[in-house]
């Protein structure tokens, strides 16, 4: 548990590069994502789902349903218990860690049934991490906790040293102070940006300016295409999107520029500040844009609830038929338990 940029996702990443033979399963928060019923755990047992034949069947069908795999009604105890079964599963094969960073943006159903099989992890080779902001997340709340808090002096110096745009003798105490021990500050913050901001702006401001003055280097086409990817994280939906915009090589100056990295089919960010300031310094104009082309690219995918989801994000006003979209939306969110979202469709 941490603020910004002071760690939480670089200690995971430590852990999982040293976790030897045991099997690592990851899922990572994505704000765009929290009102989709179970997203989160589908990333997570994804690589576990030949498994279900192996667990008891009302579980497995649990399970099924609310993954979309098959129709069905989810219950919520069966979906927990049907989690547990299959990490313990897994488990039997070879020992697991369970990976959960930016956990304040977990999709409630799947932060319940990963809360239900964690309370009950008792005897069995599993091990399971989660990282996320203060206040945020309180069902993990129960759980032993370590909080992140900023280096002391002598690290920051050290990590300061591993910086690959080095700072003057002369600016290390003023950019030491500006930094006030946090990670990611001592290594992304401009010196620039050290001495001109006011010396009671916290190392969030300074690496949010940091990061903004970042973007704003970008084309206007890429800095469109960086927003398609704040809005939406898979690749696929993203390039359709851009696509429809007119826009080519959307994604190549961001990626050039250190800003995001694409992983197989999913756009990932150099931290999940640049996702949120790209996305809230957009203009309005450009949100719903954004929103409206992703929508035309999910809608001829078997998701059309994320497509719901964002038409109604690039809605002006009261609309019949974007109505009734999300009413269908809340009644398969409620077919798979996800009652959470039912209610804010």
């Amino acid at each position: 548990m941490g603020e910004p940029g002071v760690g939480k996702t670089a200690l995971l990443d430590a852990v999982a590069r040293r976790s030897g033979d045991l099997r690592v399963l990851t899922a990572t928060g994505v704000e765009s994502e929290s009102e989709l019923p179970f997203a989160s755990l589908h990333e997570l047992l994804r690589p576990l789902l030949g498994l279900l034949p192996r667990i008891p069947s009302s579980q497995a069908r649990a399970l099924s349903a609310a993954l979309a795999l098959e129709d069905g009604e989810p219950d919520a105890l069966a979906v927990g218990a049907g989690s547990l079964s299959l990490l313990v599963e897994a488990a039997e094969e070879t020992p697991v860690l369970v990976i959960l960073d930016d956990a304040q943006w977990l999709d409630r159903a799947s932060i319940d049934a990963m809360t239900f099989a964690a309370r009950r992890l008792t005897g069995e080779e599993i091990a399971l991490l989660v990282a996320l902001r203060p206040g945020a997340a309180p069902a993990f709340e129960p759980f032993p906790r370590l909080e992140l808090g900023p280096l002391e002096d002598d690290d920051a110096r050290q990590l300061l040293g591993e910086r690959a745009e080095k700072v003057p003798v002369a600016d290390v105490s003023r950019f030491l102070a500006a930094a006030a021990g946090n990670p990611l500050a001592l290594l992304e913050l401009p010196v620039e940006l050290a001495r001109d901001l006011p010396t009671t702006a916290t190392p969030h401001q300074r690496l949010s300016r940091a990061f903004s003055q970042r973007v704003e280097t970008l084309p206007e086409p890429s800095r469109l295409g960086l927003l398609l990817a704040a809005a939406e994280p898979d690749l696929r939906a993203v390039l359709g999107a851009a696509e429809t915009l007119g826009l080519e090589d959307p994604l190549g100056a961001a990626e050039a520029e250190g800003l995001i990295r694409i992983d197989r089919r999913v756009v990932e960010f150099r931290h999940p500040i640049v996702r949120s300031l790209v996305y809230v310094d957009a203009s309005a104009a450009d949100r719903r844009a954004a929103h409206g082309a992703l929508a035309v690219a999910l809608s001829a995918d078997v998701d059309r609830d994320r497509a719901a989801w964002h038409l109604a994000a690039a809605a002006m006003g009261p609309d019949e038929e974007l109505a009734a979209l999300l009413e269908q939306t809340a009644q398969h969110a409620a077919a798979r338990g996800g009652h959470a979202a039912e209610a804010r469709a």
